[in-house]
């Protein structure tokens, strides 16, 4: 993934990212079922078509909206993303 020279490693749009695909990794280990669903396709379709070339807050945002779409999505990694989103907000 390219990223803005602005990001640190601690950035929140950044750590929103890989909260959310440290979820999706765990939903492959377990070869969870909703991987086969819609949902799943049309994360991945967003994020291989999009947010993985150039990541912004509207893309990460975004990102994490069709997470929550999936069935059974790790809702810890879910919660970690959105307090990675709050703190952004915060800071803005």
């Amino acid at each position: 993934m390219e990223r803005s020279p602005n990001f640190t490693d601690d950035d929140p749009v950044l750590m929103c990212a890989w909260r959310l695909g440290r979820g999706v990794e765990h939903m492959r280990m377990q070869e969870m079922p909703a991987l086969q669903s819609d949902e799943f396709a049309a994360l991945e379709r967003f994020w291989q078509g999009l947010a993985s070339l150039v990541l912004t807050e509207a893309d990460v945002r975004e990102f994490l909206r069709l997470a929550k779409l999936i069935p059974d999505f790790p809702t810890a990694n879910l919660r970690l993303a959105e307090q990675e989103l709050d703190r952004l907000s915060q800071a803005g």
